[in-house]
């Protein structure tokens, strides 16, 4: 019923389909989980929730909403500044046994680690009702969350689906096309956005790059992919990978092209470059646009769009809510988790802090959002498209060990410091340790 799976759906029965999937995950949800009425019954009860970053639960009032229903209720919010330190905060504090919050945060990249093993910390949500919510979710967030064994230990709080953000106008002095839709044609597939960033260099504007990073249009292929930089028996998957080689190929390809600004995404050289346009284009998951917005604020609107990315899929980002055993409040903490995870909550994220849902039901009430600030791209189609045609990922430390030695490998090569033979022979070496390291 999902309104993502076809583009050729009508308004009219898109948005049938998603209130008619609402409608049962509500009353599903009604049935397992009768706290999410409003109670005020009770003693009160302390909640606190981990997280990192701004995940917006605070700045979009959803805990005001879930205290007003719930009175006996009072949420407390841990937050660190980055994921990183907060992932290895949190590493800490499961093998000690203390400072554990109710809710704990789960980055995406990190979630097949609990599910492995770090499985033994966190309640099966299972056992709590989550079975009831599973048909709510896009299938591969899910299972993503889910061990060996069909115990579900997070529920999915946001995802990162792949696009193109492009600047219109640097594309038009270099005489190529700015409608999106041709945009997306002529790059359909990763070899097609190359030979678009060889015309675009053909005419290029003084001082300008196709493209921010030949990292992130490396890691952009290959996250459309199952089997990433690791297998599913945890070893790295570089040679024989077609996923990883290819990227590499390609990578290497445009970085010798001079197609690349040699930037590292997110970093105060990128955020320079992104203002002053220094290159035209860059892989985009969802949640980097309200970045773009807030770093080029209001002088921004209408210099950037965003189109349909090559593969049409690919994700980067998103997370999960779990709950650790340790927590005293587990069903409590599961009737908040799954009141911030669902349709109406994500929902409500996307609008105000720009978190792409891994609610399926969500996807589809935001099928049709509009960007003004992106030109008036149709965001929520192409974000919603990318995230419905995503495969599983394999996902776990090694493979993100191996990641960052391809990306230093990768800036090496666009660098001049390193030919693409030491370089792959480098990432090679480096990777028979990286499962050790882990």
């Amino acid at each position: 019923m999902r309104a993502v799976r076809s583009a050729r759906m009508t308004q009219r029965a898109r948005l049938l389909a998603a209130a008619m999937t609402v409608a049962m995950t509500a009353a599903a949800a009604a049935c397992a989980s009768p706290a999410l009425r409003t109670s005020s019954y009770g003693p009160t009860v302390t909640l606190r929730i981990g997280v990192y970053g701004t995940p917006g639960y605070q700045q979009s009032g959803l805990y005001r909403e879930y205290e007003k229903l719930h009175p006996n209720i009072k949420i407390v919010q841990t937050a660190s500044g980055s994921q990183a330190s907060y992932w290895r905060a949190l590493r800490a504090h499961l093998a000690s046994g203390t400072g554990l919050d109710d809710i704990q945060a789960v980055p995406l990249d990190e979630i097949s680690t609990i599910t492995t093993s770090g499985a033994g910390d966190f309640v099966p949500l299972n056992t709590l009702g989550a079975s009831a919510l599973q048909g709510g979710w896009l299938p591969w967030a899910w299972q993503e969350a889910t061990t060996a064994s069909g115990q579900t230990l997070g529920l999915g709080a946001d995802v990162g689906p792949m696009a193109i953000c492009y600047r219109p106008s640097l594309l038009r002095e270099a005489g190529l096309p700015t409608s999106r839709t041709t945009l997306a044609q002529q790059w359909s597939t990763w070899p097609g956005y190359i030979q678009v960033g060889e015309r675009f260099a053909a005419h290029a504007p003084a001082g300008t790059a196709f493209m921010d990073s030949v990292a992130g249009l490396g890691n952009a292929m290959v996250s459309q992919s199952r089997e990433q930089f690791q297998d599913s028996a945890g070893q790295p998957a570089l040679t024989g990978n077609p996923a990883v080689t290819t990227a590499w190929g390609l990578s290497v390809q445009s970085a010798r092209a001079g197609l690349t600004a040699r930037l590292t995404q997110l970093s105060a050289a990128w955020v320079r470059g992104l203002a002053s346009g220094a290159f035209a284009t860059f892989t985009c998951p969802a949640w980097m646009l309200p970045y773009v917005e807030r770093h080029e604020g209001a002088g921004g609107a209408g210099q950037w769009d965003v189109a349909t990315a090559p593969g049409g899929t690919g994700n980067q980002g998103g997370g999960y809510l779990a709950i650790p055993r340790a927590s005293k409040h587990q069903q409590d903490a599961f009737q908040l988790a799954s009141f911030l995870t669902s349709a109406s909550a994500e929902t409500t994220l996307w609008r105000t802090e720009g978190a792409f849902p891994a609610n399926a039901v969500a996807i589809d009430s935001i099928f049709n959002t509009t960007s003004a600030y992106f030109s008036g791209a149709p965001i929520g189609q192409i974000f919603g498209q990318a995230a419905d045609r995503m495969p599983t990922p394999i996902l776990g430390p090694t493979g993100d060990l191996v990641q960052a030695d391809v990306d230093a490998a990768l800036a090496q090569v666009a660098g001049g410091t390193a030919t693409p033979a030491a370089a792959w022979q480098a990432v090679l070496k480096q990777a028979a340790a990286a499962a050790q390291r882990s």
